[in-house]
């Protein structure tokens, strides 16, 4: 039932508008036969209420599954409803005009961010990459090649990486976004830059900013992403006891993340039971 409201949203709201203009205009009609006039403003504001009210409640009811849906990855580390979520808003989007692709782009994003999250990263990089950037705004811009490099950082496409983070850096700097996402996507790409370093082989200078990085985590999605960076740090520097300290709370707490796989052959590889 819910799959088929949000599906058929626009012709449920035009319903919700009928059934308070027919409020209006057959009590009106009625009035005209009986020799009874009903001021038309008396019937006007009920139906403006009606309205009003229908819309708010949609937009209501937008925002908290939208909300709920990107909870569940920031904070239960269950990327499957966001996934569901952005495939079921593409599905209705794809059969809008083409003016909003813009709209249907970001979508396609979240489904590819909910699908690396899954562990499906080659999946995610190909919808990536059948976008088309030029055509976004400013700010989608930006978070398609800070994603872009955080796909190819996972598929170990090191010159893919740099070249996609260094765009994503570059239009940072040329139309600076908003305060909130702008220090968002800042973090992420630090984070993409430290992940490219350990690839690489390079851990001086690492440490310190991963770990302000783990003091901004603003859920634990990005905190067990970070988590997985320094453990990794850790190993390459042969600190394992704190490795496989950080490697133990992803398994506790990753839930249905990839990055809880990934942790958990990290631990078999290096501490063998």
């Amino acid at each position: 039932m819910n799959r088929w409201f949000w599906a058929h949203r626009n012709g449920v709201l035009y319903a919700w508008y009928a059934l308070g203009f027919a409020t209006v205009f057959i009590p009106k009609l009625l009035s005209l036969f009986h020799h009874r006039p009903i001021p038309f403003w008396w019937l006007m504001a009920p139906y403006i209420f009606w309205v009003t009210v229908g819309a708010l409640a949609f937009i209501f009811a937008s925002r908290r599954r939208t909300l709920r849906a990107l909870n569940s990855l920031n904070q239960g580390c269950d990327p499957e409803p966001l996934l569901a979520w952005a495939e079921e808003e593409i599905a209705y989007w794809s059969k809008r005009p083409r003016g909003r692709q813009n709209v249907l782009a970001a979508y396609r994003m979240d489904q590819a961010a909910a699908l690396n999250a899954l562990g499906r990263t080659a999946q995610a990089l190909e919808i990536q990459q059948s976008l088309e950037p030029q055509t976004m705004t400013a700010l989608t811009r930006i978070f398609y090649y800070t994603n872009l490099a955080a796909f190819f950082i996972g598929l170990e496409q090191i010159p893919e990486a740099e070249e996609a983070l260094s765009q994503a850096q570059l239009l940072s700097r040329l139309d600076p976004p908003r305060p909130k996402p702008g220090a968002q996507l800042r973090d992420c790409q630090l984070h993409s830059h430290l992940e490219l370093s350990l690839l690489r082989g390079e851990t001086q200078g690492v440490e310190e900013p991963l770990l302000a990085l783990l003091e901004r985590s603003e859920g634990e999605y990005s905190k067990l992403y970070r988590l997985h960076t320094l453990a990794q740090l850790c190993l390459l520097e042969g600190r394992l006891p704190e490795a496989r300290e950080h490697l133990e709370y992803i398994l506790a707490h990753g839930n249905k993340l990839y990055v809880r796989t990934q942790a958990q052959e990290l631990l078999n590889a290096h501490f063998p039971s």
